[in-house]
């Protein structure tokens, strides 16, 4: 299925892709499992909250699990935009969720659910080697999300 945002150049670069909207499927339906069979066993996922990348699958899993079962039960990814060159691909999206489940905060104190709702402009830019993810760099307007929740 082609998206009208999506310019495709070649094969590969249209396989990739296709790829964005079955991981975004997967995280959609909070299928963790489905979702952890698009990254490789050894990933690198950074993100700005974090000084290190989490590293390997499992890490990652851990990472995601918090959020999509736990803090933002109901945490969504909506896809404005999906483009990409050679083996990258960048996805701009919205992070959509109610915060009702403890968050672990960047230092490690954990902040209570504030029932709040968020919808946060989002980026990620992903490198894809044999159909798996193998690197992910997340960008996110962390003010913006502290803010809707009445953190700042």
């Amino acid at each position: 299925m082609q998206d009208s945002n999506i310019e495709i150049v070649d094969k590969k670069l249209e396989k990739n892709l296709s790829l964005v909207d079955q991981v975004l499927e997967a995280f959609n339906k909070h299928d963790l499992e489905q979702f952890m069979d698009f990254y490789d066993e050894s990933a690198l996922y950074y993100r700005p909250t974090q000084i290190e990348p989490l590293k390997g699958r499992e890490a990652i899993r851990e990472g995601f699990e918090q959020m999509m079962f736990t803090s933002f039960p109901d945490m969504k990814i909506e896809k404005i935009r999906a483009f990409g060159q050679d083996d990258w691909l960048c996805i701009q999206a919205i992070l959509l969720g109610t915060h009702t489940g403890p968050l672990p905060g960047p230092t490690g104190e954990e902040i209570p659910p504030t029932n709040k709702s968020i919808r946060v402009p989002m980026c990620l830019v992903i490198k894809v080697k044999d159909g798996k993810f193998t690197e992910a760099h997340e960008y996110i307007d962390q003010l913006g999300f502290l803010a809707q929740l009445g953190l700042q």
